[in-house]
């Protein structure tokens, strides 16, 4: 008795099947992987970029202040940094940086106890202590983010 065996040659039909699941698989999930870093990327970017220009909006305002604590403005009016190219001025008119990053800031009475400590409640204004707010604010389709730094400044003896 013979016994013939057949050689089968390639792949099946459910193993070729069975591997382009697999490749498909993998690479939606790659893609999904990479779509969400580059999401987190350009959100730390524009959150970074916010952090420097809140830090530079209160060197600005210090710089204001050490030229003339006058024109810090009015306690709790909201003002915009604008660079003329040697100075730097506080206006009522909003500065959009980069088309994208609104930055402005804001000054607000300091009170002390008779301790000569800032207390939130009670105490004496101190007319020579101001404690400055700024705010770097964008929007990213509907949702807008803003992040702020809070400082206090004293006016300087003369």
């Amino acid at each position: 008795m013979t016994i013939n065996f057949k050689k089968k040659s390639g792949m099946s039909l459910v193993e070729v099947i069975i591997a382009a699941a697999i490749i498909l698989a993998l690479s939606i999930a790659l893609i999904s992987a990479n779509l969400s870093y580059l999401r987190t990327s350009n959100t730390n970017i524009k959150i970074t970029k916010a952090v420097y220009l809140a830090e530079e909006g209160v060197e600005a305002v210090n710089f204001i202040k050490n030229n003339n604590w006058a024109d810090l403005g009015n306690i709790g009016t909201n003002y915009y940094l604008y660079w003329t190219g040697s100075t730097w001025l506080a206006t009522t008119t909003i500065n959009v940086i980069d088309g994208k990053f609104e930055r402005s800031f804001f000054t607000e009475s300091v009170n002390r106890d008779l301790n000569d400590d800032i207390v939130l409640v009670g105490g004496a204004t101190d007319v020579n202590t101001r404690k400055l707010t700024v705010q770097v604010s964008w929007s990213d389709n509907t949702a807008t983010t803003t992040k702020s730094i809070s400082v206090y400044l004293m006016k300087s003896n003369d």
